[in-house]
């Protein structure tokens, strides 16, 4: 046979592997892609029978620490703590001044203290009230102020 004529029939073969290698080797690398987790795994797992998991939701108060029993008695209800310190916390709500006045008047005489210092002041909506209750033990005084441009109210509780 013609040295040309074995060429060529080795030209239209490497020609006719290369398209075959084209067309059906594009065809595989789809076909792997689209079912790329069979490559790995042989097992198909639906997935509604893949376990769920839950992140349990916590609270977080900004500052997390043990505060002692005299001065958690006095942390109003409707409030976030906002610090703390030996005798002194920072509290924050936004309840009204009106309700955190007489929650803490209330507080005050149910602990058998008698009130020293009551001043109410409210100028232009900033508002600045304060108590000072004592008995024998200890020494108690609330701040509670709250400007106009605030939404929430400061109180300020130190015992002595």
């Amino acid at each position: 046979m013609d040295k040309q004529f074995i060429l060529g029939i080795l030209l239209i073969i490497i020609l006719a592997g290369f398209a075959f290698w084209m067309f059906f080797g594009n065809y595989i690398n789809r076909k792997y892609i689209l079912n790329s987790n069979k490559a790995y795994n042989d097992i198909d797992i639906p997935i509604s029978n893949i376990p769920s998991v839950s992140i349990p939701q916590t609270t977080i108060s900004p500052i997390n620490f043990a505060i002692d029993k005299k001065m958690s008695a006095f942390i109003y209800p409707n409030s976030k703590l906002i610090d703390f310190e030996e005798n002194l916390l920072t509290l924050k709500s936004s309840d009204s001044t009106e309700a955190i006045t007489n929650w803490y008047k209330n507080k005050i005489k149910a602990d058998k203290m008698s009130i020293e210092t009551f001043i109410k002041t409210k100028t232009n909506n900033n508002v600045s009230n304060k108590l000072v209750g004592t008995n024998q033990n200890k020494q108690i005084t609330v701040d509670i102020k709250k400007t106009a441009s605030e939404k929430e109210s400061e109180i300020i509780i130190k015992i002595n």
